[in-house]
């Protein structure tokens, strides 16, 4: 099942109603944008098949309201030498 979005209850990757601006600055963790506290715990019920573009719920530790997360993959890269 899509995602729905949390204001308007209808799939949030087509809510003409959230626009681009009302997404937070990206951040290493995410914050949430009711009382700011981050959630540090993210990945603890985080889908396990996250893309760049992602988006689950999360329920904040602090203030106990629910927001939307979106995410988005910054690949690193480690290398060795094989051996001869």
């Amino acid at each position: 099942m899509d995602a729905l979005c949390p204001k308007h209850a209808r799939p949030a990757d087509i809510c003409a109603q959230c626009p681009e601006e009302e997404w937070s600055e990206w951040d290493d963790v995410p914050r949430c944008p009711h009382c700011g506290a981050r959630n540090d715990d993210w990945w603890d019920g985080a889908p396990i098949d996250m893309a760049d573009g992602s988006r689950f719920t999360s329920t904040c530790g602090r203030c106990s309201r629910d927001f939307e997360v979106r995410v988005s993959v910054s690949p690193d890269f480690s290398t060795r030498a094989l051996a001869a």
